[in-house]
């Protein structure tokens, strides 16, 4: 069910993204996430790796990491959510990590402590908040936070780089 994604082929991944995005953010006007498309379909996605979740040829979620250790996204269809999709991406994209020599991945968490399922999901794998950026976003007619969580990966600061 989770595969590695062509980075040519965004339509089905820019379509999931509006719609999960919309979904999980019902406080900001949908007009904002319609002007984003262009930027999330010509930086974002042909900057990172991403891996899907697909069943019956639908995409129902994805995952994206930038620079192999910056989660870049993680996205789940509204019909799938509370279903482990977004739970099964994140451990497989940590995986894909810790094969590399990287030895901390970061999480930067729009809106900050108003994003409930993306804390939860995060700190379920152990992520930590490192950070708070206060008032770094202006959306809507109101400031926003950023937070930045972190993870270890494989043996962390444990030991020292080979």
């Amino acid at each position: 069910m989770i595969r590695k994604w062509d980075a040519k082929e965004t339509r089905p991944l820019l379509t999931l993204w509006l719609e999960s995005t919309i979904h999980a953010h019902p406080f900001i006007n949908e007009t904002y996430w319609h002007e984003s498309v262009a930027v999330v379909r010509d930086v974002y996605l042909p900057a990172a790796s991403t891996w899907v979740w697909e069943e019956n040829a639908t995409i129902k979620g994805f995952v994206s990491v930038m620079e192999s250790r910056f989660i870049g996204a993680l996205f789940v269809a509204p019909d799938a959510i509370r279903r482990g999709i977004g739970s099964a991406l994140l451990s497989r994209l940590i995986a894909e990590c810790e094969k590399g020599p990287w030895r901390q991945m970061l999480a930067i968490i729009g809106d900050g402590h108003n994003n409930a399922g993306s804390l939860a999901i995060h700190k379920k794998f152990g992520f930590t908040v490192a950070g708070q950026l206060r008032s770094v976003g202006y959306k809507m007619g109101d400031w926003r936070d950023t937070l930045i969580m972190q993870r270890a990966l494989g043996d962390g600061d444990w030991t020292l780089p080979e």
